[in-house]
């Protein structure tokens, strides 16, 4: 009797959603968005691994990048790394995303600008322990027109980074500029 043992297994996939929509009926956060991922991703087996080698996240049109790794003990997941880094990003398109009526002060301005997304989750999870997530953001070439203002705010750029861990949250912003 010869049984196979198998350390590696690896998988491609594509995922189209065309309406995703988050919340409730009645009040939802995000509504009918088109979005689509595609992935590959290998299983080793001996290390109890899960590597994403290469994720493709499109939310409207906003492409992200996305690796990282799980690795699972007792059928848990124990320790985490994970990145998601956007392209370039038009701050009307990221300022799309979000829920009607959570800017309500900025639906009549006009709004420009070129941003960036990168995310990293890494450290132990489970039962008592929570990863260390950081989230960086930057802007340029920013500009706010609202329609009652004579002139514009612009050449807006700055960079932002938010890093948590454990119970603590530190929100740093720098290189902040605008002309009035």
């Amino acid at each position: 009797e010869t049984i196979a043992e198998v350390n590696e297994m690896r998988t491609e996939s594509e995922v189209k959603i065309a309406r995703f929509s988050y919340g409730t009926r009645e009040k939802p956060l995000i509504d009918s968005l088109p979005l689509s991922l595609k992935q590959k991703s290998k299983i080793i087996v001996e290390e109890n691994t899960l590597t994403l080698e290469q994720g493709d996240l499109d939310i409207q049109g906003l492409k992200f990048r996305m690796v990282g790794a799980l690795t699972v003990v007792d059928e848990k997941p124990s320790f985490v790394d994970f990145t998601v880094n956007s392209e370039n990003l038009d701050l009307e398109q990221i300022l799309s995303l979000l829920p009607r009526g959570l800017l309500k002060e900025t639906e009549s301005a006009e709004i420009k600008g070129n941003g960036r997304i990168g995310a990293a989750i890494k450290g132990d999870v489970g039962e008592g322990k929570r990863p260390e997530i950081s989230v960086e953001a930057s802007l340029s070439d920013g500009k706010i027109q609202y329609p009652k203002l004579p002139k514009a705010i612009s050449d807006v750029s700055f960079k932002a980074k938010l890093v948590s861990s454990g119970s603590a949250s530190k929100l740093e912003v720098t290189d902040f500029s605008a002309k009035f």
